[in-house]
């Protein structure tokens, strides 16, 4: 089931150089300049324990269009993985692993996913910091979206490679839409994706569930 899933990559590879262009780069210091990706998080939100009506409305509505949110959690989960309660690291994991929101390609689509999946790996890391286990059901279903996450990682950059150029299937003669041929952008594959899907991968498939803690208890 996971063998479109790579299972490693040369180092350089890694490197936020190889995102989705040199000029599209998704790493501290570029979002560090922006507000609408990095906004500053109040500071009722760095109490002890965090409120779980604080992690509620970050993950309200439809994170892709609202990347704001996630760079909030992922600095939420990476600084502060401690002060987390389970019920919200559990509700995040159930949102996190949702593709619905990727019905559509366009320039930053590569960027918002790569933030989205490192974003899941920060909160997966503080769930296994937490005193709990995950369910069977939970772990499994985490598990089985990572394909279709690549999926969509491999969709965005077929895309991405022939170019966001609007064609026709034939020309429109009603319409008078002469036929629009697509031309190469020349954007490369977001490596950190392919990376994070392995990291999120391997980090699944170490974790025993509550299943697998009974079975080893007994």
């Amino acid at each position: 089931m996971y063998n479109n899933l790579p299972n490693s990559y040369p180092r350089h590879q890694i490197s936020v150089s190889g995102s989705l262009s040199e000029n599209i780069t998704l790493n501290e210091s570029s979002l560090t300049n922006d507000r609408l990706f990095n906004p500053p998080i109040p500071s009722s939100s760095l109490k002890v324990p965090l409120s779980d009506d604080i992690i509620n409305e970050l993950l309200s509505g439809d994170l892709i269009s609202n990347p704001k949110s996630l760079l909030k959690l992922n600095k939420l989960a990476s600084e502060q993985p401690n002060q987390w309660t389970v019920r919200s690291l559990v509700r995040a994991l159930e949102k996190l692993c949702d593709t619905k929101c990727y019905t559509y390609t366009s320039n930053d689509t590569a960027i918002i996913l790569e933030l989205h999946l490192r974003t899941f790996a920060s909160v997966l890391e503080a769930f296994i910091q937490s005193p709990a286990v995950l369910g069977r059901e939970l772990r499994e279903k985490l598990y089985k979206q990572l394909v279709e996450f690549n999926n969509i990682h491999n969709n965005i950059s077929t895309v991405m490679e022939q170019g966001l150029n609007k064609t026709w299937r034939g020309t429109l003669r009603n319409l008078n839409v002469p036929d629009v041929e697509l031309q190469t952008s020349g954007i490369k594959r977001n490596y950190n994706i392919d990376f994070l899907l392995i990291h999120l991968r391997d980090t699944l498939h170490s974790l025993s569930d509550d299943e697998t803690r009974f079975r080893e208890g007994t």
